[in-house]
């Protein structure tokens, strides 16, 4: 990773890195179009991240743009350009023991029972779930045929997005009252997921970086996810042991 300071507040930040997301079919009787669904959502997930993220009022360490290295005695608050060249897989998993430690994951279910209300009083079914800032996702394989975007919104999830319900934002991914009228990312939406991938600016400094996170296991986070009666997910329980 390269560092640009402008001198005024702001680092620029350039690379390259590469998402995998595990999808897992757990569905009764198959799902024939899993595989133009992933491709559709490979392509969408690759074409979000491009064209970088920004990101405001970041505290970190202080850079030190002569010596390329930060003080890790000394707090600075940023503001973060992210211009990064991403890469994504999307593949599909057939086993349990294909899924390790906290790897990105999309479940695929048979359906979801889960419903929620909106800020205006309105219930609604639930298409896809998801555990923000890492955890697993879901999605109902008959929603995901409707709305081929239901797996990267779901996935965006798992990178730190919230929902979206203001009624003025229909144009936007996160918007999920169903009535979309576009599909966008803001710039700041980018921003929130490069920096949840990042986690630590100076891991990234020193070459070749994997994300960790420690305190996850997936597995047993999906395990206890499909499990959690309130989501109501029905699927092949033989699919998954």
């Amino acid at each position: 990773m390269h560092i640009s300071d402008n001198g005024s507040g702001e680092l620029t930040l350039y690379g390259d890195f590469t998402i995998t997301l595990k999808v897992l079919d757990l569905t009764t009787n198959g799902a024939p179009n899993l595989n133009s669904l992933m491709t559709f959502t490979q392509q969408v997930i690759t074409s979000k991240l491009r064209g970088g993220g920004y990101k405001s009022g970041v505290i970190y360490f202080e850079y030190n743009s002569s010596t390329k290295s930060f003080n890790f005695r000394k707090n600075h608050t940023y503001s973060i350009r992210y211009n990064f060249n991403c890469g994504v897989n999307v593949i599909q998993i057939n086993m349990l023991s294909q899924l390790k430690g906290n790897d990105f994951v999309l479940a695929v279910v048979d359906s979801i029972g889960h419903q929620f209300t909106d800020q205006y009083g309105k219930k609604h079914n639930s298409g896809g779930l998801a555990q923000r800032d890492g955890g697993p996702a879901v999605v109902s394989y008959n929603e995901w045929r409707k709305n081929k975007y239901i797996g990267v919104h779901e996935f965006f999830h798992t990178l730190g997005l919230g929902d979206i319900e203001d009624l003025s934002k229909k144009d936007r991914l996160m918007y999920h009252l169903g009535d979309n009228t576009s599909y966008n990312i803001s710039d700041n939406e980018r921003g929130d997921m490069m920096s949840f991938l990042m986690r630590n600016i100076s891991d990234m400094t020193k070459g070749t970086y994997s994300y960790t996170n420690l305190n996850f296991n997936t597995l047993d986070l999906l395990r206890r996810f499909l499990k959690d009666t309130t989501n109501g997910f029905k699927y092949n329980k033989a699919k998954f042991r």
